[in-house]
Formats: structure tokens, C-alpha cells, sequence
């Protein structure tokens, strides 16, 4: 079973290029928005290089190709060409540590596409450890990088290691004055005691913090109102819900609708194994770490939270995925609002990635897909309200 809670949790600010031109597809119909966008991109990097410039184009340079690759479908390129950078930048003269954490962060984004979540969680360590060491103007994210780490021990099952994480990231920011990130490990601390079964203890805390005071707190008291509320909805108890959504109501930010619940899929069915319980056809080659299959989905949230015209816009591999998770993006809910200018909605683009771990069997070299399935999710666009006028490229 895949846990929407946790994807939600982990979902990272890709520096995607905004699909303006997006329309819903036809059924059949695959709407291809950024195709050209990868070899302007190459050839700018190409360019770079050529000059022998200077690491902090390079990277720039190298996070544009790779941005452009990954919302392209190509993994692997996009890893390699992070892969590429850190290498030139680890030879380069001088520390570069948050150019260093910028390709980790991207490296991490793209492995838990494809399924590699340790990768993920060492590449976001990484990132955390050179941005507290580049300075005190970088403390904010190098927090946030551990919350994301921790979080990612979480989905691989180390739940002890995952809240000692944390704890020691709530007294770092406690140390240097981050209350708001303080009470966010609260928060992030209480969705895993949640999944372990200590479910009182987590309403408990998901509640305080839902309640603090003070403008400051307004995103992250919206966030844990909208944490607890998927997490009641998920237990069937939708009755206990109620004051929660008012309350998101109250605080939301307008721009972005708030998701409340999103049900829980098995998506085992369109997966065929062997024998042995490996995904057939799937030996991982040493240069290629491809997700089993992606999508990108559009649909409308209308003002009652209910969800409008889901279609499946681009995608590629394993087309059985887009019907599992087409049925949980229909049955998906948010807030409601009451915006009296924005009658339509939101119109939403989300990438959704179906990868599985890495594992080499017993008397084997040969590295294979195994385990649980793994989804990533990331928000590609939140398009304005006018949205329907938009043209399909």
C-alpha cells in the first residue's frame, strides 16, 4: 500500500519551468508542452564549459539541463548531468558549499523519482551538512534539509534513526532562533508517531500546533490542520474533521488550494512478478536507474474541494499506472474556499513516479528491482484561474 501522507510530506520545490501552455488531453492523446527544452539547455552547458567557466555557471547550467531532462521523463540523464557537475565542482579550486548542496538536492529529488531512496536520503544529508557549514545565512535550509532527510528515513522504515533526526534538528533550531522550524519537526515528528500507531500522542501534537498563535505560525498551523485532517480521513474518521476544515479555511493561503484527503492505493495490480518476486525486465544496468514508469496529471480543484476533468496529460512506460492513479486523483479532496474571485478553481499539474529499490540477489552481480513500490509525487504547476485559455503546444 502506498502512503499519500508521507509523499505528501516529502514533496520538493522543483525549479520546473512553469507548463503555461498545458491543455487536458483527449483520451489517447499525449500533450507534449516542454519537448525542445533540453537541447537549449545542453547546448548553454556545452557553451559553459567550452569557456571553462566559472563553477557557479556551471552549476547553474547544469541544474537548468537537468531540470529540463527530469519534467522530459529522462531520469538518467538528468542524474548524470548532476553527477557530471559535482565532479567538476568537487576538482574545482575553493569550497562551494551551496553550489554543493544544490546539485545534492537535485540529485535527491531525482532518485526518489526513480525509486532509490537511499540515494535520496544520503544526497539530502549531504546537502544539509554543506549548507550548515556555509554560514549562518544558510541555516534555514540546511534545517529544512534535515527535516526532508529524516523524512526520507521514515519511508525506509528507520523510524528511530528518522525522529532522532529530528530531535536533533528541533535543537538546532531552537539554538538559532527558528521557532517556526522548530514547531514544523513537531509536526513532521508526530506524522511518523502516526504511522507507528501512536496515534494519540500525534493528534495531540498535530493539534497544538494547528493551534499556535501568531502570523508567523499561519503556513505551518494550515499545514498540521491538513496533515491531521488526511490522517482522520484516512482512518474513517471523517466526523472529527469538521472544525479542522474550518480552520484551514480561516488560515489558507489563497493561491494554492490545501489538500485533505487522498485514499491510499495498493498499486501492486499493474505490476507482474517473477518467481522470486522481481519486477521482470527490470535489471538495473550500472548507468541506468529509470523509474518504472511516470505521469503527469492535470485536473481542476473546484471552490467545494472536489476534484474536475482529470486527465493524464504526458507519460511514459507502464501505461496501467496512469489508470491506478487516476483513480486516486478523482477521489481526491481539499479545502473548501470562499474566494468570490475565483469561481472556477485551480487548475493542478502533478508528476507522479513509480520506481522500487535496488537489490542484488543471493549468488547474483546482477542488480534487480524488488521490494514495495515506491511513488514519488511532485507539483509541476498551479495555474491561474484562467487557465482554460490555455493552447496546447
Amino acid at each position: 500500500m502506498a502512503s499519500w501522507i508521507m509523499h505528501s510530506l516529502l514533496q520538493a520545490a522543483a525549479a520546473a519551468s512553469s507548463p503555461a501552455d498545458v491543455a487536458p488531453a483527449q483520451a489517447g492523446e499525449v500533450v507534449v508542452v516542454w519537448e525542445g527544452m533540453v537541447e537549449p539547455a545542453r547546448e548553454r552547458l556545452r557553451a559553459c564549459l567550452a569557456q571553462k567557466c566559472f563553477p557557479v555557471n556551471d552549476v547553474k547550467a547544469s541544474l537548468a539541463l537537468a531540470d529540463a531532462q527530469f519534467v522530459n521523463g529522462s531520469y538518467d540523464d538528468a542524474r548524470r548531468t548532476l553527477q557530471d557537475s559535482l565532479q567538476r565542482l568537487v576538482a574545482a579550486p575553493g569550497e562551494h558549499p551551496r553550489l554543493r548542496a544544490s546539485l545534492l538536492n537535485g540529485v535527491a529529488i531525482v532518485a526518489e523519482h526513480q525509486g532509490d531512496l537511499f540515494d535520496a536520503m544520503y544526497a539530502r544529508g549531504g546537502a544539509a551538512d554543506a549548507l550548515w557549514s556555509a554560514g549562518p545565512d544558510t541555516v534555514v535550509p540546511a534545517l529544512n534539509a534535515r527535516i526532508a532527510a529524516a523524512l526520507t528515513q521514515a519511508r525506509l522504515g528507520r523510524t528511530a534513526e528518522a525522529r532522532a533526526t529530528l530531535r536533533s534538528t528541533a535543537g538546532r533550531a531552537k539554538d538559532v532562533g527558528q521557532p517556526v522550524l522548530e514547531q514544523a519537526v513537531r509536526m513532521y515528528d508526530a506524522a511518523i508517531q502516526w504511522r507507528n500507531g501512536a496515534h494519540r500522542p500525534a493528534e495531540r501534537t498535530l493539534r497544538e500546533v494547528a493551534g499556535l498563535k501568531g502570523e508567523n505560525f499561519r503556513s505551518l498551523r494550515v499545514a498540521s490542520a491538513a496533515l491531521l485532517t488526511q490522517l482522520l480521513n484516512e482512518a474513517g474518521q471523517v466526523d472529527r474533521t469538521g472544525l479542522l476544515e474550518e480552520a484551514i479555511g480561516r488560515d489558507r493561503n489563497k493561491i494554492r488550494p490545501t489538500l485533505i484527503y487522498s485514499p491510499t492505493i495498493d498499486i501492486q495490480g499493474p505490476i507482474q512478478r517473477d518467481a522470486f518476486g522481481f519486477v521482470p525486465n527490470q535489471t538495473v544496468r550500472s548507468d541506468s536507474r529509470s523509474a518504472l514508469g511516470w505521469i503527469d496529471m492535470g485536473y481542476w480543484v473546484r471552490p467545494d474541494g472536489s476534484v474536475a476533468d482529470v486527465q493524464v496529460l504526458r507519460g511514459a512506460r507502464n501505461a496501467e499506472l496512469a489508470r491506478y492513479i487516476r483513480d486516486v486523483a478523482v477521489r481526491r479532496r481539499y479545502a473548501a474556499t470562499q474566494d468570490p474571485s475565483n469561481a472556477q478553481g485551480w487548475y493542478e499539474i502533478r508528476r507522479f513516479s513509480l520506481g522500487y529499490e535496488k537489490v542484488t540477489p543471493i549468488g547474483s552481480r546482477i542488480v534487480r528491482r524488488a521490494g514495495a513500490p515506491i511513488i514519488a509525487e511532485m507539483d509541476l504547476a498551479v495555474i491561474a484561474p484562467d487557465a482554460s485559455k490555455r493552447e496546447t503546444s
